[in-house]
């Protein structure tokens, strides 16, 4: 590999970019401009003129330079795939789309300049004096066509964008403006969960209360509608009816159509939680399809029925509708019939384009492949490929109610990713604390998961020890440590047979389950890594970044201790008061923001009585 000075970089080479280049190529751009001046101090221009000076690395220009040194053509990329090549001493960038090439420039940016994108508020990047070019061509595909992993770094209104492209994260929670890499092909009114957005209330409601039950979830109340009413016994739309919930959710979604031309795929889900429309026809559709197959056959109805407007109005477009294997409808609709799984019936069979999405909850120790999965999410999983063909994953990696429990997944992702790529999964997304930026597990698994996302060869052991060494540095080994502590001890107990559940609302944070000396071991390790910081040659900068990181995961056995402390020290108030101080100024000095789903860390102090003083 040739690596040109810093001298010889000045003066030879440029940022090629095409005249007429999209946002996303001149972002790209100056990300390369910016990184290569942070590792070599040299500062390349960024140009469209091929003659500014004899080399260049080139972004999007592969058609005009060197197209037949291209090693494969950029048209027969999955998705956002992308090529690095070089030729005749240049550096070629290229894909089918401006984020696969943003994607290659990020390639560079990490595998030869050495920089790490950590966290959104941190990153690694190594000083060099040389600049390498690659003698060998590069062609990189990603393993999921969609992917993430919910933290608040790439979620909605909280996302850093740069991030969110830094990570190659593509999901439908998140709008992406052009200068990030664009929209994704993918829509849904309120994205999921959005069964009463194609039947507004506010419109339909006083002339057809019948098509609405109501109910309260999340400090809420909502309606969902009858997706039984305007469908015929034999799985078709019910014509004879004027007006009905499926004509209803088929025309406005024929709007969404209109309005969104580019949209591939149409999210049409059920609401959150388990409550659902419930009548005398639903109970006895129910008994005969479950309600899975209910869903299936609405959405067959419908799904069918944009199509053919497609056909006839929009030069044959053809759209796709995900809907969710999810609470009440996980279930697939299968029976047994002498000694083989098949569908209840043709009706409930998915149309070929309609995708099914997984949103099971699972014991989070354990793979989702694993022969010690609870049995429900191996069934749902083996039945509905009797079902459908297409399939996208909502999986859940972090306990909704304390997010600073030890949630001990570390092991698994290794599986995971491998097993949902076998699987076939086309869109995976892991949800961690989807409001918190500064949770030091989610962060970590975080890292792991998106590199992993786009390629599922890397190795989940070698990313983590990598994260781990890089964010904490000369206290990796403490925060080694006290990972080692919980799963030993987690393991201790799943040994003698006890089960120490790790599913969203499980019992691993316990008393019983987390014992004092254990945490305070925990507390013990954390102190001293601080104390050998605070004498160590560190800068003061340095210092003081060590110990927010550090706070942040001392916070998960002084929280557990906090949660239980009358189970531990009953009546015990002067080392409770000392306890609570602790844990109180460990939030603060940490920026520790949330203590569970839509729960701020600042309400739970509140509400245990944790304050400064």
């Amino acid at each position: 590999m040739e690596r040109m000075s810093r001298k010889d970089c000045r003066e030879k080479f440029c940022i090629l970019i095409p005249k007429n280049a999209s946002e996303c190529e001149k972002f790209a751009a100056s990300e390369l401009q910016q990184y290569i001046l942070k590792c070599l101090r040299v500062r390349l221009a960024v140009t469209a003129d091929p003659a500014a000076k004899p080399r260049c690395f080139s972004i999007g220009e592969t058609a005009l330079r060197a197209a037949a040194a291209c090693p494969v053509p950029v048209k027969t990329l999955k998705s956002d795939g992308f090529v690095i090549f070089p030729f005749e001493g240049n550096v070629f960038f290229d894909a089918a789309t401006a984020r696969g090439r943003m994607y290659a420039v990020y390639e560079y940016i990490e595998r030869f300049l050495g920089v790490r994108f950590l966290t959104a508020k941190s990153e690694y990047v190594p000083k060099a004096d040389t600049l390498p070019i690659p003698d060998e061509a590069i062609v990189s595909e990603p393993s999921f066509e969609m992917r993430t992993y919910l933290t608040a770094d790439v979620f909605q209104d909280l996302a850093d964008l740069k991030h969110l492209a830094r990570t190659r994260t593509k999901d439908v929670y998140t709008a992406i403006p052009e200068m990030y890499g664009g929209p994704v092909k993918v829509y849904g009114r309120n994205v999921s969960h959005n069964f009463h957005f194609y039947v507004p209330f506010e419109v339909y409601g006083n002339d057809h209360p019948e098509f609405y039950r109501f109910f309260y979830e999340n400090e809420q109340i909502l309606p969902t509608i009858d997706i039984t009413n305007g469908i015929t016994e034999d799985g078709k739309l019910d014509e004879s009816m004027d007006l009905s919930v499926a004509k209803i959710v088929i025309d406005e979604m024929i709007k969404d159509m209109i309005k969104f031309p580019d949209v591939e795929i149409f999210m049409l889900t059920q609401e959150d939680g388990p409550h659902y429309f419930e009548d005398e026809n639903n109970l006895a559709q129910a008994k005969k399809y479950k309600r899975s197959g209910m869903l299936v056959r609405f959405c067959n109805v419908v799904v069918r029925a944009l199509n053919a407007y497609a056909r006839e109005h929009m030069n044959g477009r053809v759209v796709r509708i995900m809907t969710f294997a999810y609470d009440y409808a996980s279930e697939a609709p299968v029976v047994e019939r002498d000694g083989k799984i098949c569908p209840i019936d043709d009706t409930v069979v998915a149309d070929e384009n309609l995708i099914i999405q997984f949103a099971l909850f699972s014991d989070g120790i354990y793979d989702y492949f694993s022969d010690k999965q609870i049995e429900a999410v191996k069934r749902s999983m083996r039945e509905w490929r009797y079902i459908a063909n297409r399939f996208w994953f909502w999986a859940y990696d972090i306990n909704f109610f304390r997010y600073l429990g030890y949630f001990d997944s570390f092991g698994c992702i290794q599986k995971n990713v491998e097993g949902f790529h076998d699987y076939g999964i086309e869109y995976l997304s892991m949800q961690g604390p989807h409001d918190s930026h500064n949770n030091w597990q989610a962060n970590m698994r975080a890292y792991v998961y998106r590199k992993m996302l786009w390629d599922c060869t890397l190795n989940a052991d070698a990313l983590m020890n990598e994260y781990i060494d890089l964010y904490y540095g000369m206290a990796a080994g403490a925060v080694r440590r006290v990972m080692e502590i919980f799963h030993n001890n987690y393991l201790s107990f799943l040994e003698k047979g006890e089960k120490v559940t790790f599913i969203t609302r499980g019992t691993h944070t316990d008393a019983k389950y987390n014992p004092k000396e254990m945490l305070e071991e925990c507390i013990a390790v954390l102190e001293r890594a601080e104390d050998e910081a605070l004498c160590s040659d560190l800068s003061q900068k340095h210092k003081n970044e060590l110990f927010e990181r550090l706070e942040q995961v001392k916070a998960t056995p002084l929280m557990l201790l906090v949660d239980h402390f009358d189970e531990y020290y009953p009546g015990d108030t002067t080392r409770k008061e000392k306890y609570f101080h602790k844990y109180y100024k460990c939030v603060v000095d940490g920026k520790v923001d949330t203590s569970g789903e839509r729960w701020s860390m600042r309400q739970y102090l509140k509400e245990i009585g944790c304050t400064e003083t």
